[in-house]
């Protein structure tokens, strides 16, 4: 439902099964601030959310009750809040909070910034997060971050530059990861994407475990 139909700015509301409204909203479900931040891969909540948008600004609020039907990836209940502010034409910053009830209880912060350079037709984008989960009256503090340069290439190309941090608790030494990825799309037709995902990843900057590396291709095609 929307204020004024067919607009694209004013109030937007909407209802069903869907992601909270949080952070960046990466696409690759591997970014550490998504696996880590409350928006895991089939972690889709019921929920109820209300944005107001216009050229400068948008914000956005989600209430949200896990999956009754299923037994979900999420098990929580909760809620969420995030703004961005459009600073000029080509750069933007965003703050949100998000609480839910997963253990005792977490609460979220997270801070955003995007900007957009012509020449190279280049998109930075950057992401920061705290988390604080409760278990049985302890709270631990996690540090997520995700810094990812896009690049739009010739003929429908597409390449994705970078790099995640998750430190699962900040006053424990050597069991932070680090993810250093490389992705490259190739838009063949406006149904038909092929997908090279390549990825690095550290524990302890190599001391804290052994590292890993992977690439995957994928095809997806979109009716």
């Amino acid at each position: 439902m929307q204020e004024e139909e067919g607009a694209a700015e004013g109030l937007f509301v909407r209802a069903g099964h869907f992601m909270p409204v949080f952070g960046l909203r990466w696409v690759e479900h591997p970014t550490y601030t998504r696996r880590f931040g409350g928006t895991p891969l089939y972690s889709e909540t019921y929920g109820v959310s209300a944005s107001y948008v216009k050229s400068r600004f948008e914000a956005h609020i989600t209430g949200f009750v896990e999956n009754p039907l299923i037994d979900p990836v999420r098990l929580a209940n909760g809620g969420a809040i995030y703004a961005e502010l459009r600073v000029d034409d080509k750069t933007s910053i965003g703050a949100g909070g998000m609480i839910d009830d997963a253990y005792e209880y977490t609460a979220r912060g997270v801070l955003t910034a995007k900007r957009y350079i012509g020449t190279p037709d280049l998109l930075l984008q950057g992401e920061l997060m705290i988390n604080n989960p409760h278990v049985t009256g302890y709270g631990i503090t996690e540090l997520v971050t995700q810094l990812t340069a896009s690049y739009f290439g010739p003929k429908g190309l597409l390449f994705d530059l970078g790099w995640g941090h998750y430190d699962k608790n900040i006053r424990i030494g050597e069991v932070e990861r680090d993810a250093f990825d490389l992705n490259i799309h190739w838009f063949a037709t406006s149904h038909l994407e092929l997908l090279l995902v390549n990825r690095a990843e550290l524990i302890g900057l190599g001391k804290g475990g052994p590292t890993g590396a992977w690439s995957m291709l994928q095809v997806h095609y979109r009716l």
